[in-house]
């Protein structure tokens, strides 16, 4: 068993999902979530009208659709375009064709890749998102002269964090699974510090919490080489591997 300890901060089935492999491989872990998803979905089924895509920035928003059971025959888009390929294993689990980018790691870039494709026509589509999210995609798209819908499935909240459950280690893995995870991190100066030390290895999940967490100046270790659980236990015994 390493002396590090692993932070868990996804919350959920997933997290606790997560922390249960990680000690049947005998590491240490805590879970502590960083921020809590609440579904925004009816019980009864979604029906609007057929679209040519729908646009999505967020896996969180896939794992609601999937845990609330909805029915997706009379909604199901042609395409799917995603930004970041954890985003893209989570909507494509709900058996949806979806497409990305290399080039696009956020939802303004989405939209300048989606407008190339649509140029001739205006088109109708779907963005599926959580209540706190940029609305600069649909803003921009609406620009070019297309309709977009908004579906707001989910939203965050800040889970109620104690610094001090973090700061008494200083040596640790932290995983981290989004970008709202890493804004609630540094929300507490002392936490934004404490991550920036040596001893503490940083496992982002996908590219955009990578870029979040470049934007804070925080040193990243390794990232899985795909956002699946497999390639994040990986990640996390590298990091856990790593010689100070």
């Amino acid at each position: 068993m390493h002396d590090k300890v692993v932070f868990v901060t996804q919350s959920g089935a997933n997290g606790k999902a997560l922390v249960r492999e990680l000690a049947i491989r005998g590491h240490r872990c805590l879970h502590v979530p960083l921020i809590e998803t609440v579904s925004l979905l009816p019980s009864t089924d979604v029906v609007f009208d057929r679209v040519d895509a729908w646009l999505c920035t967020s896996a969180a928003a896939a794992r609601v659709i999937a845990q609330a059971g909805l029915d997706l025959r009379a909604i199901r888009p042609p395409v799917c375009y995603c930004v970041g390929e954890a985003t893209a294993e989570a909507f494509r689990s709900l058996d949806l064709f979806v497409k990305t980018f290399p080039d696009v790691r956020d939802g303004r870039s989405l939209a300048v890749r989606v407008a190339a494709q649509y140029q001739h026509s205006p088109r109708r589509f779907v963005f599926v998102c959580g209540r706190q999210a940029r609305r600069e995609l649909p803003e921009l798209l609406r620009q070019y002269g297309h309709l977009v819908m908004e579906w707001v499935v989910y939203d965050t909240v800040p889970a109620v964090v104690e610094p001090e459950v973090f700061l008494q280690h200083g040596q640790a893995v932290l995983t981290v699974f989004s970008p709202s995870a890493v804004d609630v991190l540094c929300s507490f100066e002392p936490l934004r510090l404490w991550a920036k030390q040596p001893g503490i290895r940083v496992v982002p999940f996908g590219h955009t919490t990578l870029d979040r967490l470049v934007q804070q100046d925080i040193a990243v270790t390794v990232i899985p080489k795909r956002p699946t659980r497999a390639d994040m236990l990986v990640a996390i015994e590298s990091a856990l591997s790593i010689q100070d």
